[in-house]
């Protein structure tokens, strides 16, 4: 007898190459037999409360990816749908202590990692971190990294 397919709500930023490294982790996955049927959306700031609450009406089995909604994180983080979330969880999912689990890079030690490249070249006389534009919490990170 088959197993039923679970229904897995996706989001991840297919413009970047990790998003689209992240979802092809998950296709392997499905496609060596995982029993999941996704139900894709390719751009964090399209995953809404009304994504979440159709995906919970639907009685979607989980959700993986990134949320950048502060409703859609909320509707999340008040519902039993398990989730894997990646990078930052908004401050509301950080509340929920059941069926959630939070991927996160470690930033600080990215903007090291790159500084201490740099020095061990040697070809330098000065260098440089370059933050993103809108100051995200990630990139103060990497710089701080970066200039200790």
């Amino acid at each position: 007898m088959a197993k039923r397919k679970k229904n897995i709500l996706v989001s991840v930023w297919l413009a970047s190459t990790s998003g689209r490294r992240i979802l092809t982790q998950i296709l392997n996955m499905v496609n060596s037999n995982l029993p999941w049927r996704i139900r894709l959306i390719t751009e964090p700031d399209l995953l809404t409360q009304d994504e979440i609450k159709r995906a919970i009406d639907q009685k979607f089995d989980g959700f993986i990816g990134f949320v950048n909604d502060s409703a859609a994180a909320a509707a999340l983080a008040h519902s039993f749908l398990p989730a894997v979330i990646m990078n930052y969880a908004p401050p509301v999912l950080q509340t929920r202590t059941n069926k959630i689990v939070t991927i996160s890079d470690n930033d600080e030690e990215i903007g090291k990692t790159a500084a201490s490249h740099y020095l061990s070249l040697g070809k330098f006389a000065s260098y440089a971190f370059v933050p993103d534009a809108e100051s995200h919490g990630w990139s103060r990170l990497r710089e701080r990294g970066f200039r200790r």
